[in-house]
């Protein structure tokens, strides 16, 4: 509490006044041996002790006051009960003598009763001046004076006026002597009594205006009276009413000595609400004549600032003085160089108290008390702020630029390692700030905001500082090279940890931590740049995941050779997997960031997985060419077109995201896949292509070793089709059925070969076995291009028809459902029949005709057989 230092040693000065005057008291006493009487009236003892008793009862116990600085005013309040005690046992000694006169034979033994109670009051009294100055931690002359004279032992008998006084003393128990001794005794009696009063009186009186003074500072202001003083602390105001009375008011406050003790105490009980009292200081005692510049400078650096601040304001009034007095030459002299002196001063001053700001977060523990001076001297430099000498600045910004500082340097010392000295640098460093952010803002919330009056607004100042100063640590963070994990370490700060009960949101920092000041106040522009980095950085890195992707399968499969797996039955890559991995992982992390940089990152993701098919199919063509054999290539080939189908599965869970980009690769990923299946067909038709020739020849009449390399590899490339997923499946297994019967049906079409002499039943029996083969490779491979199946009876019935005029009748059928047939496919199958010429030949072609007249409107519409297949002149044989 400001001010109590100064007051303790005006106390000081009034004890020894006190006992200076009781001394010339006692020394009157000495010469006159007649005793004084008292002219004050203190009426009967035993109403005031009634008093004294019930006000004790209603008090807690005074051991169990705090220490600081209620400590004091309670050791004060203390000292002022025991002097009332003394002050009761004088009055109770004044009036039991009264009553007694000298012949009265209990005397004696009142005397002896009652005075030990008299010496044992005295020491207390005296104990308690020693408590209240004990942290002085000494005692002065004058008190060791009081000590000596006033202190009676017990086995000891009261100073007497005369020697023949001290040879009657009332210790002297002699039947002899009794009356004599009674009238000693009562004469001493007296004497001990009168003085005992004085001085006790003398000290209740300076004690009184001491607490007095103190009872003004802790209600900040000016009270009524007797009522103001008894209210409990809730209802107290820090805008009491002055009136011109308020000396009068306290001193009937202060009538009771233990008045003041119900006001005390409840100021004891809430602490909290002492410091919202305490707006405004006690007015500074300026010193008339200041110190020195170099003394002011000195008492600066030692960080006696009170003592500085005072002694400017002396020099600042000197100033204002000489301004007033003197004329414009010594102004425009003199002046000048008081001025210079006062702002270097002034400087210095502020330079000081706000290294004691910044230093108050970083100091272990702070120096509170430099901290209530230092907002005392702004307060008092902010009410002469127009005044002659007065800096050119504000205090109040001062120190908010000294609390920005503070906070500054308290960010600075959190520990920033190198990417070379930790690969989670950015990670680590955001997390140790966010601990210290929150550790410094308790701090300032616990012991720094009660060093201020509230309107300073510490808490929030404090917030503000850190807010601005983590912006720009940010900032200079973001301009180092950051890879994609430190960008999403970043934004996850920044978004979520930071208004998190890990920091700004801790139960640590309410009530004090408003809502609408948690979150970290960036410009949109600097959170935009920090976005736009982290999606680029996620484009270059999915780049690279997807060529780790290819050099896997590089290293893995195709280097090695070895078949791929196989999962439910398919051909299994996880091409896919790694990929949607990749991508995913990067999506679901900006999830929790924002729903806008999530469709950001989607877009990204989207764009660079488009030109992964066409590059993975350019890499795998490359390296199939020259390092793998057929087989082993259409395995793999059939376990890429499932991961791809699987992948274009996945994209369906990012659609909403990103349509546009979505669809486009879409497309894409099908048309790899119809790349895959092509490069798997053009492959097949190249092995089939060697066996197909030799069909349909006089060797194929007497061998099947081409037709059953043809069935070989039907059957191998069926066993692909059964490992590869759908939908795909359906419309590979269908192409391959298709080329498989067209290539069939144009080996009749050549004219290589014409059977006469009834072999064309030998190649009718023949061809349907055959056709029978394929059907059920086919069958079993789920094909369906069922509208295939019929093709090959319809031409085997043809061919093995031994009456030639029943060929017509055998034409409905194959017109009905092939209907793109033509006279010139007719024609081919009659020469391979042996139809070669004659008439029969042309009604069959005739009918032919009118057929495809009448029943134009079935069959296959949407398929073309017959259109597909080329014919060539006929040949005889």
């Amino acid at each position: 509490m400001t001010g109590v230092v100064a007051k303790a040693d005006q106390r000081q000065d009034n004890i020894q006044e006190v006992e200076r005057r009781q001394e010339t008291v006692e020394k009157d006493n000495k010469q006159d041996n007649s005793p004084v009487k008292s002219k004050k009236k203190f009426g009967s003892f035993p109403s005031f002790k009634k008093k004294i008793n019930e006000r004790e009862r209603k008090l807690p116990s005074l051991s169990e006051t705090e220490d600081g600085q209620k400590g004091e005013i309670s050791i004060e309040t203390q000292t002022l009960k025991l002097d009332s005690s003394n002050t009761a046992a004088s009055i109770f000694v004044s009036d039991e003598n009264s009553k007694s006169d000298g012949s009265d034979p209990q005397c004696n033994d009142q005397v002896r009763t009652e005075k030990p109670e008299i010496d044992m009051s005295l020491s207390e009294e005296r104990g308690s001046f020693s408590q209240s100055k004990s942290g002085e931690n000494h005692h002065t002359e004058m008190e060791e004076k009081e000590l000596k004279t006033e202190n009676v032992p017990k086995t000891q008998t009261p100073t007497t006026d005369s020697p023949s006084q001290a040879a009657d003393s009332p210790h002297l128990d002699t039947n002899d002597q009794s009356s004599s001794s009674s009238a000693q005794c009562k004469g001493q009696m007296k004497s001990l009594k009168r003085n005992n009063m004085l001085s006790s009186f003398r000290k209740i009186r300076k004690q009184a205006k001491s607490l007095r003074i103190k009872q003004e500072k802790f209600f900040g202001g000016e009270m009524d009276g007797e009522e103001d003083l008894k209210s409990p602390l809730p209802g107290l105001s820090t805008n009491f009413p002055a009136t011109k009375n308020r000396r009068k008011c306290l001193s009937r406050t202060l009538s009771d000595p233990t008045e003041f003790l119900l006001v005390k105490r409840n100021l004891q009980d809430e602490p909290s609400k002492l410091v919202i009292l305490c707006e405004e200081y006690p007015p500074l005692e300026i010193p008339d004549t200041p110190l020195s510049v170099m003394q002011i400078n000195c008492e600066i650096e030692k960080k006696h600032l009170e003592e500085a601040h005072v002694n400017l304001l002396s020099m600042r009034q000197e100033h204002k003085r000489e301004l007033q007095e003197n004329s414009a030459e010594y102004l425009s002299k003199e002046m000048a160089k008081k001025e210079k002196d006062l702002n270097l001063l002034y400087r210095a001053l502020l330079e000081k108290m706000m290294s004691v700001v910044r230093d108050s977060n970083n100091e272990q523990p702070c120096d509170t008390e430099l901290l209530v001076k230092v907002a005392q001297i702004i307060q008092e430099e902010e009410k002469r702020e127009k005044d002659p000498g007065s800096g050119e600045w504000s205090w109040r910004d001062s120190w908010k630029e000294a609390v920005r500082d503070g906070v500054k340097a308290k960010i600075q010392s959190v520990t920033l390692d190198t990417k070379e000295q930790n690969r989670a640098w950015l990670a680590v460093h955001l997390g140790q700030l966010g601990k210290a952010v929150v550790e410094d803002l308790e701090n300032v919330k616990n012991n720094l905001k009660k060093c201020y009056p509230p309107s300073f607004n510490v808490f929030n100042t404090y917030v503000d500082s850190y807010h601005q100063a983590i912006a720009q640590h940010l900032k200079e963070i973001h301009q180092k090279e950051t890879e994609t994990k430190d960008s999403h370490a970043l934004l996850k700060w920044i978004l979520n940890d930071y208004k998190s009960e890990t920091m700004m949101g801790s139960p640590t920092l309410q009530p004090d931590m408003m809502n609408d000041n948690m979150t970290l106040p960036l410009e949109d522009s600097f959170l935009h740049q920090i976005k736009e980095t982290y999606c680029d950085q996620i484009k270059g890195n999915l780049k690279i995941n997807l060529e780790n992707i290819i050099q896997l399968q590089e290293r893995e499969c195709w280097t090695e050779k070895k078949e791929p797996d196989t999962e439910d039955g398919f051909y299994h890559s996880e091409i896919h997997i790694d990929i949607w991995t990749a991508v995913m992982g990067y999506i679901t992390c900006s999830r929790d960031f924002d729903i806008h940089l999530q469709e950001k990152v989607a877009h990204v993701c989207m764009e660079e997985l488009m030109h992964f098919p066409k590059w993975f199919e350019t890499r795998f063509s490359e390296w199939r060419k020259t390092n793998m054999v057929s087989s082993l290539g259409a395995q793999y080939q059939v376990a890429y077109i499932n991961s791809f189908t699987v992948l274009k599965e996945y994209l369906e869970e990012s659609k909403e995201m990103s349509p546009k980009q979505v669809t486009n690769l879409e497309r894409n990923i099908e048309t790899v896949v119809q790349s895959l299946g092509q490069m798997l067909m053009d492959q097949f038709k190249a092995d089939l292509e060697p066996y197909f020739r030799r069909m349909m020849t006089r060797k194929w009449l007497s061998t099947d070793t081409d037709f059953q390399k043809i069935l070989c590899r039907v059957q191998e490339i069926s066993t692909h089709c059964r490992r590869m997923k759908p939908p795909y499946v359906t419309t590979f297994v269908a192409k391959v059925h298709y080329h498989v019967v067209r290539e069939y049906i144009s080996q009749l079409m050549k004219n290589d070969y014409s059977c006469k002499s009834r072999k064309h039943e030998r190649a009718a029996e023949k061809m349907s076995l055959q056709w029978s083969s394929l059907e059920e490779i086919f069958e079993d491979t789920k094909s369906t291009a069922v509208w295939l199946y019929p093709v090959g009876k319809y031409l085997s019935d043809i061919i093995g028809e031994s009456n030639k005029k029943n060929i017509k009748n055998s034409l409905e059928p194959l017109v009905r459902d092939y209907p793109d047939i033509s006279q010139q496919h007719l024609a081919a199958v009659l020469d391979f029949r042996g139809v070669t010429q004659g008439q029969e030949r042309k009604l069959i072609l005739r009918k032919l005709v009118e057929l495809k007249k009448t029943t134009g409107d079935g069959g296959f519409k949407d398929q073309a057989l017959f259109s597909n297949i080329h014919t060539e002149a006929r040949k005889c044989c």
